[in-house]
């Protein structure tokens, strides 16, 4: 069993909800909530999905 020590974080002055990083994540970890992406941590996987994809680099990747 792999350890997951990252998680997803969003900068939401940076975040315009534009829907990319909720649709590549693959555990649906993410929802846009008031035009701002909010993270589920329990959900997160740490992928890294969403950071790599996010056009406005609003989603950084940190430890838990």
């Amino acid at each position: 069993m792999k350890l997951v020590t990252l998680l997803a974080q969003v900068d939401t002055d940076k975040c315009k909800g534009c829907r990319t990083c909720e649709r590549v994540c693959p555990v649906l970890a993410i929802k846009v909530v008031n035009r701002k992406a909010v993270v589920d941590p329990e959900r997160c996987r740490g992928c890294a999905n969403c950071e790599q994809r996010c056009p406005d680099y609003a989603v950084t990747m940190v430890k838990r």
